[in-house]
């Protein structure tokens, strides 16, 4: 996931400079331990939809809350531009994105869930 993320951005192909996109990073002690950004969502039709993009978090920093903290500023300010925000998560992370408010979305591609904003 992050080598495709560091491709995109030096290709230029994802720079999260569009209106509403963002890219964040949860840091301790000058180590980066989790990132996760916002982007309009390029499988989605719709011109108000969002996407979660890249949420990794370091096995060092995995469940104390840094992922939580990731979507929550990433979804802070989101509903000046998007309607919603989509994910497409792997199967062991649907309960985490459940937990946070996001809704399974069975039959739609490229989408596991949902975030209704606003």
């Amino acid at each position: 996931m992050l080598l495709r993320l560091e491709e995109n951005w030096r290709s230029g192909a994802n720079r999260f400079d569009r209106p509403g996109e963002l890219i964040l990073g949860a840091w301790r002690d000058g180590r980066m331990l989790g990132i996760c950004g916002r982007n309009i969502d390029p499988y989605d039709g719709t011109a108000r939809a969002g996407r979660v993009r890249h949420l990794y978090v370091d096995p060092a920093g995995r469940r104390q809350g840094i992922g939580r903290m990731l979507i929550d500023a990433i979804s802070e300010g989101a509903a000046e531009y998007f309607d919603y925000l989509n994910t497409n998560a792997p199967e062991g992370a649907f309960a985490f994105y459940e937990q946070l408010g996001f809704a399974r979305q069975p039959g739609v591609e490229h989408v596991t869930h949902r975030r209704m904003l606003g």
